[in-house]
């Protein structure tokens, strides 16, 4: 029967880790936590502490122990528990509970905020024998993990509809075996393995079945419309964003998380940007599709694609066609392709077709669209000095036609009128439309914006996305740098376009002559492309950091930038060169306050920080009170063990009633003392509560106590109030 037991244990236990994963996963995906394992890993040491029933003192050594040990793996160089190890542990310590008690949670470092990530796994792994062993309901954790996962679906890029499923199926199961278990100590069922192995079969057959029946049946449309769009965070602050290709940028802003998933690998003769869609219309607010009557066009492979980047007679004299390969890891059904792109080749039995109002290709294979997984590209950009861009254009469109012009000029008609005076005294002096735009993007370079992918900000209703950026927050990502340099060139009648795609992502080796690269979420973009007739579109990169190397095909007039080029150069070395030293000085001091590489994405955003000192709060104070009947027993047993006056047995008396009813004990109505006292002994298999009862009644009916009772009966006392918390 025992061994049955510990059978139906390890159930239980291994449906309890499971349901707690629910609770990791997210993280790991919201923050890019590469050492989640570490945390799982100390999960089912917990676990395993608890089935085999070890004593307090060998949990909390081994627990504790852990703890160190993985905070050692994680942000320490110097030897576990040395004498500097622990003097840079106690002083981390100690300064950020100064950090805590000033209110300045934003400066706890990683070391303790993972140390704060520990202790609430070591509390809710408690929690959760509590309710599975101790109360046999399960309930209040299930029905908590539903609303958290389904809190951070509604709220983060995080996506629960596989973990909603495996919740319910964990937990309905759970609540069938602890029913049973319930049912079991109530009726005193006999054969109980028999029972309880139908009972399970029927239970996983009903919750499958019913699962099943849920997952396949047609689902009605929300009735409500989706609250996300409705709700900003204080100050102006979106909700938190996952970084990669999205289709709907009606509304630009909010933070974003980064996601290292890897969309793509290439092979190159030479770097480039990705495109994907481009975009003419803005709102204010975003980017939308213009509404005209362009039309959808298909073309086979091994074809000219119909797109126009360069205006026909461009001087391609200097320039060779080059070719990449890319090899899609997504499914999706767009193309990435490169500025100039001539000719796609492919497997056979793929078709394509080019929506020209965003140049955007879409892949098909039959009538049905198709992720392709491997193509080839063709592309050539032609050759441009500077010279040629600057007298493309001087100053006016009047070589434009004119529903063009309205097209890539177009502006809303409540853009704040700073904007446009923001954007004439940048290019004040300039004389053409190419040097305005180099104006532009250097402004964005030199001034005080500042690159940010945290805490930036959604425009309010009566706000511009544009404005907000140039003159409020002036921090943001490459939508905020792109989308303000596009409107500051519409601005000044500059027609220009807004661009989307990837950039040529991370170098991981060599193929021959060809250059590989393997890009993420991590790598989209966006940028800005400025039409100049007798050229075509031309890229520009506003965005601090960043280089598309399209543009060094513009060959720069060498008497007009030479020298100042050179010099730049030279103080970008110098420059360069005491930032390396800085860094080689500050990188062990800094690693262990930045946590480095593979943990310091669990903590990167204020909110994760934030949700989870509430969840440490809450745990704690629930720890405390699950626990109140074995400390405050230890607390009573201190004081009351000095005691030599015999008042301390009513005292006695009356907290171990208490302690007998806290653990589940309770007397039952009309029950006399003597008749508790019997049930009592019976389950402890003791006299111990007849005679401690005894001496009670003395005391109740002779309205004294007899000398020496308390040092009589205090190990009586001590014994059976030590037997309830064992």
């Amino acid at each position: 029967m025992k061994q049955w037991h510990d059978v139906m244990s390890l159930l239980l236990y291994g449906l309890g880790f499971l349901l707690l994963l629910e609770w990791i996963w997210p993280i790991k995906i919201l923050s890019e936590t590469a050492d989640i394992w570490v945390f799982l890993l100390f999960l089912l040491l917990c676990f395993l502490l608890f089935f085999l029933r070890a004593p307090i003192y060998v949990n909390f050594l081994l627990k504790g122990g852990a703890i160190l040990f993985f905070l050692q793996f994680l942000y320490f160089e110097e030897g576990f528990l040395s004498i500097d190890w622990l003097s840079l542990f106690i002083k981390d310590i100690k300064l950020n509970i100064g950090y805590m008690f000033d209110g300045n949670l934003q400066a706890l470092t990683h070391l303790f905020r993972s140390l704060a990530f520990f202790i609430v796994l070591w509390m809710m792994v408690y929690l959760l024998e509590y309710w599975l062993f101790r109360r046999k309901q399960i309930f209040l954790f299930f029905f908590m993990t539903i609303v958290y996962v389904a809190f951070l679906d509604t709220f983060t890029p995080y996506d629960a509809s596989g973990s909603m499923v495996r919740i319910v199926l964990i937990g309905f199961i759970i609540i069938g075996i602890l029913t049973f278990q319930r049912q079991y100590n109530k009726e005193k069922l006999k054969k109980e393995t028999i029972v309880f192995r139908k009972w399970l079969l029927f239970l996983s057959m009903i919750v499958l079945f019913s699962s099943f029946l849920g997952y396949i049946l047609p689902k009605a449309q929300p009735i409500w419309p989706d609250p996300v769009p409705y709700l900003k965070v204080f100050n102006g602050m979106g909700t938190m964003k996952k970084v990669g290709y999205g289709e709907d940028d009606t509304q630009l802003g909010g933070s974003i998380t980064g996601d290292s998933t890897v969309v793509f690998q290439t092979i190159v003769e030479s770097p480039h940007y990705w495109k994907v869609e481009t975009k003419d219309v803005y709102t204010g607010k975003g980017w939308v599709q213009s509404e005209d009557e362009l039309k959808n066009i298909r073309f086979s492979g091994n074809r000219q694609i119909p797109i126009t980047s360069f205006v026909e007679g461009v001087n391609y004299e200097q320039s060779v066609p080059e070719t990449s390969t890319v090899h899609q890891l997504k499914d999706y059904s767009h193309l990435l392709y490169p500025l100039g792109v001539t000719k796609i080749q492919s497997d056979r039995g793929y078709s394509f077709e080019l929506d020209s109002s965003i140049e955007k290709i879409y892949s098909y294979q039959g009538p049905k669209s198709a992720s392709l997984e491997e193509y080839s590209l063709t592309y050539e950009i032609p050759f441009y000095t500077e010279d040629m861009l600057r007298t493309s254009v001087s100053g006016n469109s009047a070589l434009l036609d004119a529903s063009f012009m309205l097209r890539y000029t177009q502006l809303p008609a409540h853009l704040p009128s700073r904007v446009k005076e923001l954007a004439v005294k940048i290019t004040k002096g300039k004389t053409n439309n190419y040097d305005k735009a180099k104006a532009l993007e250097q402004y964005f370079k030199t001034n005080q914006y500042s690159y940010s992918l945290n805490d930036v900000a959604i425009p309010n209703e009566d706000e511009d996305y544009v404005d907000q950026f140039l003159f409020e927050t002036m921090k943001g990502y490459c939508d905020n740098f792109s989308t303000s340099m596009v409107v500051l060139l519409r601005s000044l009648d500059i027609p220009a376009r807004w661009v989307k795609g990837y950039t040529e992502g991370r170098f991981t080796g060599m193929e021959g002559n060809l250059y590989k690269y393997e890009i993420t979420n991590n790598n989209a973009h966006s940028w800005v492309e400025v039409y100049f007739p007798q050229i075509g579109w031309v890229p520009f990169e506003p965005t601090p950091g960043f280089a598309n190397e399209a543009a060094a095909n513009i060959e720069e007039d060498e008497k007009q930038e030479g020298t100042e080029a050179s010099v730049q150069l030279e103080q970008q070395e110098e420059i360069e060169n005491e930032q390396n030293e800085e860094v080689k000085k500050e990188e062990k001091e800094n690693k262990r306050n930045t946590a480095g590489a593979n943990a310091e994405g669990l903590f990167a955003y204020s909110w994760v920080w934030s949700m989870l000192l509430v969840l440490v709060l809450l745990l704690a104070f629930f720890y405390i009170y699950c626990t109140r009947s074995k400390w405050l027993s230890f607390y009573y047993i201190r004081k009351l063990k000095y005691a030599e006056k015999d008042d301390a047995f009513l005292a006695a008396y009356d907290v171990l009633l208490k302690q007998l009813n806290r653990i589940g004990m309770t007397r039952d109505t009309g029950q006399t003392l003597r008749e508790y006292a019997k049930k009592v002994d019976e389950h402890y298999s003791t006299t111990e509560m007849t005679l401690l009862t005894k001496r009670y009644e003395e005391y109740l009916y002779g309205n004294q106590i007899k000398k020496g009772t308390w040092l009589e009966v205090k190990e009586l006392w001590e014994n059976l109030i030590k037997k309830t918390i064992a």
